[in-house]
Formats: C-alpha cells, structure tokens, sequence
C-alpha cells in the first residue's frame, strides 16, 4: 500500500491524462475505481543508492522523483495490488512505458493545477467522486466539468518508417528503432527493427506489441515484456 496519500485532485489528473484506463491491464477504469500505482515503486525512496542506480541505468533524468505525475500512472486495485513492488528488468519497452507516463505528466500536472488551486472545486470534486460510486451522476460528467484541457497532440515523424508494422497501427512518433504507434483507440510502443530486441517479442503471439505497459496490443494478453 503507498505510503502516500494521493488527493482527489491528483488522482483525477492521473486517471484523465491516461485516457481513463488502467495502465496495467488497458481495460478501462471508472475515476471511483481508479488508484494511482508506480511504475518504479515507492519502496525505492527507503534504497536512496538502488533509486540512484535505476535512475542512471533507465536513463531518467537526475530530478527524477517517486512521488511525481512522471511515475504515477492509473490502475485497477488489483492490478496494483498484483504489480505491488515489481521493478521490471531494464528493457527497451519498459524504458519506453516510462517515456509515455513521462509524456503524459504535464497534462496530468495541469489538470491537478485547475482543481488543486481552487479549494472549492476540489471539494466539489470529492463530492461527484462520492455521488459517482452511488451512481448519481456519470464518470463523463465529471470529465466533462474538471477535464476541458485540448487533448495531446501527437508528435510527427519525419524520419522514414519500416514496413515491419501492421497496417492497422499509425506510427507517430519515432526514437531511433521504437516507435509510438495508435490504431485511434489505444497506444502503445513497438519496434522497427527488423532484428527487434527480446524484450519486445510477445511470449503469447510472438509479435513485437504494440506494448501499453504489460499489455501486448496485439493479442491483448498480459506479460512483463522482459520476459
């Protein structure tokens, strides 16, 4: 269980930024369902040396924080409960899994700042979260009142792509052989490589994801990707 205490405000910039779905598993996730989990877990702050070296060999930057929008990321109870103190092997997809939550604080930050700074929508907030679990009002609607930030935009490439994805996923983004790819639903990180590190191969299907945390996009199956 995290040691901190996540307000209303926080979690909703989480579970809004991230498209309202569990990181863990991408199946969708109610705002009053929601937790906010950590890619790197919060038992590192107690191993000052271990969080130093795992910033260092992941390639964060050094003001790299914990308790930060960069490694919170939304999840079913269960789901955190079963990622509980996992620290993934170093591997490309799971370096990419923290580039896509490091791409996504500034939103989540700001949606935080709308709500945060104003004690009374932030009241109001925890209210509708209530009214929301007895079902009195929908998870839209309180998107609709607290979320009003213009979605992300994605990043162009141009750089020239390799034809080693299905034609049913848009590369938008592009870092070298790993590329952030969407079919307009859902994202994630695959390779272009045509000799693709292990990590990113699917023990399931055998396809280099599309990767969205531990969820293989091809075949929708859960697995470490550095297994």
């Amino acid at each position: 269980m995290s040691t901190y205490r996540f307000s209303t405000a926080e979690k909703f910039g989480v579970w809004d930024a991230h498209g309202g779905v569990c990181f863990w598993c991408g199946e969708p996730l109610e705002f009053r369902h929601s937790t906010v989990d950590h890619i790197l877990p919060e038992v590192l702050e107690k191993n000052k040396r271990e969080l130093a070296s795992l910033i260092e060999s992941f390639g964060l930057p050094p003001e790299f924080q914990i308790n930060d929008f960069s490694n919170w990321v939304p999840a079913h109870s269960n789901c955190n409960s079963k990622k509980n103190k996992t620290v993934f092997a170093k591997s490309p997809v799971f370096i990419a899994s923290l580039e896509y939550a490091s791409r996504r604080a500034p939103r989540a930050r700001a949606i935080f700042g709308k709500v945060a700074k104003n004690r009374k929508k932030g009241k109001v907030l925890a209210m509708l979260e209530d009214a929301a679990t007895e079902g009195l009002v929908t998870q839209e609607d309180i998107k609709e009142l607290f979320g009003g930030l213009e979605p992300i935009q994605p990043i162009k490439t141009q750089q020239p792509l390799s034809l080693r994805i299905s034609s049913r996923w848009t590369v938008v983004q592009q870092n070298g052989a790993v590329a952030f790819v969407t079919n307009g639903v859902v994202g994630g990180y695959t390779t272009l490589d045509p000799n693709p590190d292990p990590s990113f191969i699917c023990p399931f299907c055998s396809q280099p994801g599309p990767w969205n945390g531990v969820v293989c996009l091809n075949c929708n199956r859960i697995s470490d990707p550095a297994d």
